[in-house]
């Protein structure tokens, strides 16, 4: 057939479908869903969304998923009931883990865990649902659009902390599905969140009532919601919600198909949906911090007159820095990255660490990397808790070491923080691939005080050693019990012997050398603890 006896088959061909359409409108006769839907049904393309498995708290309710909450729909249906994507009706009491009537998407019971894409895709918006009421509509939550089905967004509600920003492109190595890069958040109680009691208090005070994580998927057209796991019930069951005509005050009815391309595990007992009894996705190990810095580090610094140090037990290194929320003015902190051999460029994963006196609900900071700039933002005031340490994820970044990059806190938040205190205390980056297994670093500190790691008390004159291969800390050359009692501010290990070539800031006596100034050095036997003059 050649090219113009195409185009006259097709304009047919359409012509003939218009006519059909026309003549079922005119009768007023219905005209059946599978005619028009059987060749737009979607191909699956959601993947799981957190790791491992975990259970189901409320369900999509398909009488009706209306946006006005409970009871919204007991003008159109039975209230306070729920009904399933197998068409069975739960009426009140409805039971545990069936949610309540007009839910419009699927509660899962993340408690301060990492929140996963989905799919690849980009951040169409990440912030708080209304930066002026923390207890309103999703809290702080992310909205996507996913690459493989551009017709449906996503919603993650309810999270602690952002790991995207939007505009943000996020995409998922086929070949490392469970990778960190995918997370798009930390799971929290943000927003709309009942507990066993009713209505939760405020997120600062209350972190863990009604913690879990929202996900709902809506379709482009009329911004309507569907069931990301369809409709399953028996044929000849319609789904109440795909064939719902709406009245002036709701919306529309629409379709829901199967749209998990991989369906998110789910604990044995939680049966709602398919998934009961998979693993899921397993989360990779942490590697142990590689730097510290914490507000004490050289490598910190403030800008603007808002800042106070502040003595406090659950600091690191027993202190840390604060403002109150909106201070106005330049109001910054600042971590620069080091740049030495053990902390070598690459990818890794960013944390900051959180005191009891941290009550902000929008803590902005910037990421500075080898790519750019990137935002995150933190709930400061949900951490710690009982289900969470103090150290809060802010996500991975590939980082150069150049003396250029740096983790930036803001004293202007994103939320209305009024009477809330901005922390900066320290910031921890843990590499994503483990770093070589052999060999050891050594290193002398400047400052007296306790390391985070193995909690490994120094002072200045001493000489750390980190061994790779056990990612442990250890005593290397203990100046107070060899007799020094001022700075190390050079050394060498002669490899041969482990002896320790050093000198020191100032002039100092050394035993069996007597005084020594700055332009000295001396060498240290490890073997028979004495020194002499190099």
């Amino acid at each position: 057939m050649n090219k113009q006896k195409i185009k006259y088959t097709v304009a047919f061909q359409l012509v003939c479908f218009s006519i059909i359409l026309w003549v079922f409108a005119a009768s007023g006769t219905p005209i059946e869903a599978k005619i028009l839907q059987q060749a737009a049904t979607p191909e699956p393309f959601l993947g799981p969304i957190y790791y491992g498995p975990e259970n189901v708290s409320k369900i999509f309710d398909h009488e009706y998923p209306f946006f006005g909450g409970e009871g919204a729909d007991n003008d159109v249906e039975p209230a306070d009931s729920v009904m399933h994507y197998d068409g069975i009706r739960y009426n009140s009491p409805i039971p545990s883990r069936y949610g309540y009537d007009s839910h419009i998407g699927i509660d899962y019971t993340l408690l301060y865990e990492p929140v996963l894409a989905a799919a690849n895709g980009t951040v169409l918006f990440a912030g708080w649902s209304d930066p002026t009421n923390h207890r309103l509509g999703y809290g702080l939550y992310v909205r996507m659009s996913h690459a493989d089905n551009s017709n449906y967004r996503a919603w993650y509600g309810h999270l602690s902390t952002l790991t995207v920003e939007t505009g943000e492109t996020v995409t998922i190595d086929p070949m490392d599905p469970s990778s960190r890069s995918r997370i798009i958040g930390i799971s929290g109680n943000t927003g709309n969140v009942f507990g066993p009691n009713g209505t939760c208090g405020d997120v600062n005070l209350d972190p863990l009532c009604g913690a879990h994580l929202h996900f709902e998927i809506r379709q482009i057209s009329g911004n309507k919601p569907v069931n990301p796991y369809g409709w399953v019930a028996p044929v000849g069951t319609p789904d109440p919600w795909a064939v719902y005509e709406d009245p002036p005050a709701t919306p529309a009815g629409a379709t829901s198909y199967d749209l998990w391309e991989t369906n998110p595990a789910l604990i044995a007992a939680a049966d709602q949906y398919p998934g009961a009894g998979n693993t899921g996705l397993v989360e990779p190990p942490l590697n142990n911090a590689r730097v510290v810095m914490d507000d004490h580090s050289p490598d910190f610094t403030t800008t603007g007159s808002c800042w106070t140090a502040e003595i406090g037990n659950d600091g690191v290194n027993g202190d840390y820095h604060w403002t109150t929320a909106n201070p106005g003015g330049i109001c910054v902190a600042r971590w620069i990255l080091p740049i030495d051999s053990f902390t070598p460029s690459g990818e890794y994963d960013v944390f900051v660490h959180l005191t009891d006196d941290a009550t902000s609900l929008g803590t902005a900071y910037d990421i500075f990397h080898s790519t750019g700039v990137n935002d995150s933002v933190a709930v400061q005031g949900a951490y710690p808790n009982a289900a969470h340490g103090p150290w809060a994820y802010l996500g991975r970044y590939d980082f150069d070491m150049d003396g250029t990059e740096r983790i930036v806190i803001y004293g202007q938040t994103i939320a209305d923080d009024a009477g809330n205190r901005v922390v900066a205390d320290a910031v921890r980056l843990a590499p994503a691939v483990t770093l070589s297994s052999t060999g050891s670093i050594y290193i002398s500190p400047n400052t007296s005080g306790t390391t985070i790691i193995d909690s490994l008390a120094y002072s200045d004159e001493d000489i750390l050693r980190y061994i790779i291969g056990s990612d442990t800390w250890a005593m290397f050359f203990d100046g107070s019990v060899a007799g020094v009692t001022t700075n190390v501010n050079a050394f060498h290990i002669l490899e041969a012997s482990d002896d320790i070539l050093m000198s020191f800031d100032t002039s100092t006596t050394v035993p069996g050398i007597g005084t020594v100034d700055d332009s000295d050095i001396v060498q240290y036997s490890t073997t028979t603890d004495t020194f002499q003059m190099y």
